[in-house]
């Protein structure tokens, strides 16, 4: 876990090392560990599914990551992404991002203007909720009233739950997600863009030790990893237990 590495350096080799400092949360090989299909069934067998929601800004990534935990404890992931259309070659390049790759295999969505249009990410989540058991969407609360506008314009409902962004409250959900991870509970199927997001994000700490994830460098985006750790937030540190459905018809 590289996000001991400040610990370890000053209580086991007493060096001196900024305490605060700017950490990988984990290696990339851990993360490809996680490589292995994702299995799509347990998405619609009736058991929960949670989601973590990270809206963008103008030219920002638009992120929805869902999870879904199996028999075995293993949680795997289905991300999705959206990206304005327009100066999408101007961005890639300072992003030094194959946002045209990622978008013809699928894994990117280019939406038309300039900006994201919160009507394809209300009918995206509209499909999903027909097909699976959604309880719970944590999602950041900048420009969520655009979002919740275009739901309600088209009359879908979905379990939406604020998530705050800070310290205390990503706290928690990045030190589940790090057990995952070191754990080989992690299931990702080789998404490129998660890879990406994470590669470009760094655990950084506050005075208390409680961490966030944050950007490691001025370009590239970290928005479709964020998403990740606020769907891991909506599974794994909330009080109130969901039901699931497939146990209850079992």
């Amino acid at each position: 876990m590289p996000s001991f590495e400040t610990a370890f350096r000053n209580l086991r080799l007493n060096q001196r090392v900024s305490p605060f400092g700017r950490h990988l949360l984990f290696t990339a090989e851990a993360w490809a560990d996680g490589d292995e299909a994702v299995n799509e069934a347990i998405f619609t067998d009736g058991r929960p599914v949670y989601g973590g929601l990270d809206l963008s800004a103008c030219i920002d990534l638009t992120a929805l990551v869902l999870a879904a935990e199996d028999d075995y404890g293993v949680v795997h992931f289905k991300p999705f992404a959206w990206t304005p259309q327009d100066k999408l070659e101007e961005r890639q390049i300072f992003d030094r991002a194959p946002y045209d790759v990622w978008i013809k295999q699928g894994h990117l969505r280019a939406v038309p203007g300039a900006a994201i249009d919160y009507e394809f990410v209300a009918f995206e989540l509209a499909r999903l909720s027909e097909t699976m058991n959604l309880v719970r969407v944590n999602y950041d609360r900048w420009s969520i009233k655009h979002l919740q506008q275009a739901l309600a314009r088209h009359g879908i409902a979905v379990p939406l739950e604020p998530m705050g962004q800070g310290y205390r409250d990503m706290a928690p959900a990045v030190n589940e997600l790090e057990k995952l991870v070191a754990a080989n509970r992690v299931r990702h199927g080789g998404a490129p863009l998660l890879r990406w997001c994470f590669a470009n994000a760094v655990a950084i700490k506050d005075p208390a030790g409680n961490r966030k994830l944050d950007k490691s460098k001025p370009y590239g985006r970290i928005d479709v990893a964020v998403a990740a750790v606020m769907a891991i937030g909506a599974m794994k540190c909330q009080e109130t237990p969901q039901v699931e459905i497939a146990a209850m018809i079992g």
